[in-house]
């Protein structure tokens, strides 16, 4: 359990902390919990935000628990943490975001965002590198001991096709992305890039408001995901599938691009 604490008369409730497990095989019927506290008087103050659980494991059959990321159950509300859970043989994992019933205020729980921009220059490395360069500089420089930049995170260099080729970041500046492809990236010139966060599969309950921000989400398994009625997610466009998933059990969508 990594529960922020709760506040006293000298300082406000404490957000919800990170756990991080890998394991062979995840077995039991407890609960992980990273949610969010508040001050103790409790309706007049706010409740802090939940953290951030990632489990890595070949089996999680046996784990019949929960997890607990949202805001903490008294005061004004808070937004939700997240949990995420992936299998060797996953590609991709699954994403839980889930607010314990509290509706979330809006664009609350986010991720990472490496955003949409134009693309101003392109440089070709040595060893199949690429380096992407934009006008502005939106992001925090790569350091991985702090967990700071963009990296691991993939994108598209043509914002118009939702279906074209996707590349990993390996590394970034504050305008520059580096890339690893065989493919010739020199005709992105002049195209907006765009931010892609896939994943196996998804639930957003309990009230939380997932935020992508100008980024996209795709979503491999949509007849394994559920987007509840009172929990709603925000991104920059979304591929059909998520749209229909949200629509049909009544949940909140915002996009921010028609392309």
């Amino acid at each position: 359990m990594a529960d922020g604490l709760q506040g006293n008369s000298s300082h406000g409730g404490v957000a919800g902390g990170g756990i991080h497990i890998e394991t062979a095989a995840l077995t039991g019927a407890g609960s992980i919990s990273v949610r969010g506290e508040t001050y103790y008087a409790g309706a007049n103050y706010h409740t802090a935000g939940g953290g951030r659980i990632s489990i890595y494991s070949a089996n999680t059959a046996g784990f019949t628990g929960d997890y607990k990321t949202g805001t903490g159950g008294n005061g004004l509300v808070s937004g939700a943490g997240t949990a995420f859970t992936k299998e060797p043989g996953q590609q991709y994992g699954h994403l839980y975001v889930s607010n314990a019933g509290r509706t979330a205020p809006d664009r609350s729980t986010k991720l990472r965002e490496v955003g949409r921009h134009l693309i101003s220059t392109v440089e070709n490395l040595e060893n199949n590198l690429w380096r992407i360069t934009i006008d502005n500089s939106p992001w925090r420089v790569t350091d991985n001991a702090l967990g700071w930049g963009v990296q691991g995170l993939e994108v598209s260099l043509d914002a118009t096709q939702l279906a074209g080729a996707r590349y990993q970041i390996l590394s970034n500046t504050e305008n520059a992305l580096i890339i690893q492809s065989t493919d010739d990236l020199s005709t992105v010139v002049g195209k907006q890039l765009v931010g892609l966060h896939p994943f196996q599969s998804v639930t957003i309950t309990g009230g939380a408001w997932l935020d992508l921000g100008e980024d996209r989400i795709i979503v491999l398994e949509t007849n394994n995901s559920s987007i509840d009625a009172g929990s709603t997610i925000s991104s920059g466009r979304f591929q059909q599938e998520v749209l229909e998933l949200a629509l049909t059990s009544g949940a909140g969508i915002v996009s921010g691009h028609a392309l």
